[in-house]
């Protein structure tokens, strides 16, 4: 699995970008994405998280095909 340190490096690496203009960051509740560490991570930032339930079909947009 990935650890919450990994996802934090990936989150710096690829997500920051992404998340300077005006988008939403939607995640399911699987463990390394609640760690506190990560949690951490995202207040630091200011940035808002959007949660859903896991394999939720609500907003998996290939699920309503």
């Amino acid at each position: 699995g990935v650890s919450a340190r990994q996802y934090i490096e990936v989150l710096e690496e690829y997500i920051l970008t992404i998340l300077e203009t005006d988008t939403f960051f939607i995640y399911n509740n699987i463990r390394v994405y609640i760690a506190i560490l990560v949690q951490e991570w995202f207040t630091e930032r200011d940035i808002n998280i959007m949660d859903h339930l896991p394999f939720s079909p609500d907003i998996n947009p290939i699920k309503n095909l």
